[in-house]
């Protein structure tokens, strides 16, 4: 069987990195990161290590028929990437924070998730204690350079408290 693969936008490789847990990205198969995404990633991130995002491969994106989609939603070049990789690769998972990146990734059938998604499933996992993932969530704006609203947090620490 194939392993799956993940392409990574630089929003969830910064947020997770700042919130020290790169480790949540585990277990997503193949992650694929473009250059356009890594270079974004770093120019935040100075010290950031590809070799601390599991099963990472840098990739070149190439023109495909994500482009089209992508240009007409005026994205950035690591989002526009992210999802040419997504149909050149067949993807599985499209990692995102960009909420035009988001909505073309759904219009072209994608399933996506962000950094709230991941630290959602850390705490569904059992990789990081529920109390810690809840901490993180209120204190989400001092902690990260993440843009979310409040509706959107109440509604992740919602998903939290119902997780089995």
């Amino acid at each position: 069987m194939n392993r799956p693969v993940t392409v990574c936008d630089a929003g969830p490789i910064i947020h997770l990195d700042e919130l020290g847990s790169l480790d949540l990205l585990r277990d997503l198969g193949t992650l694929l990161v473009p250059e356009s995404v890594w270079q974004e990633a770093r120019q935040h991130r100075p010290n950031l290590a590809l070799n601390s995002l599991p099963a990472a491969h840098l990739t070149a994106a190439v023109e495909d028929a994500a482009l089209q989609a992508a240009t007409f939603m005026d994205l950035p070049a690591g989002e526009t990437d992210g999802l040419i990789l997504m149909c050149k690769h067949s993807g599985d998972l499209f990692l995102t924070d960009d909420l035009k990146a988001r909505a073309t990734a759904l219009v072209l059938n994608f399933r996506v998730q962000g950094t709230l998604g991941l630290l959602l499933r850390g705490a569904r996992e059992g990789w990081r204690d529920r109390v810690a993932i809840r901490e993180i969530l209120l204190n989400l704006p001092t902690l990260t350079s993440l843009h979310t609203t409040n509706l959107i947090r109440r509604e992740a620490l919602q998903l939290l408290e119902a997780q089995p």
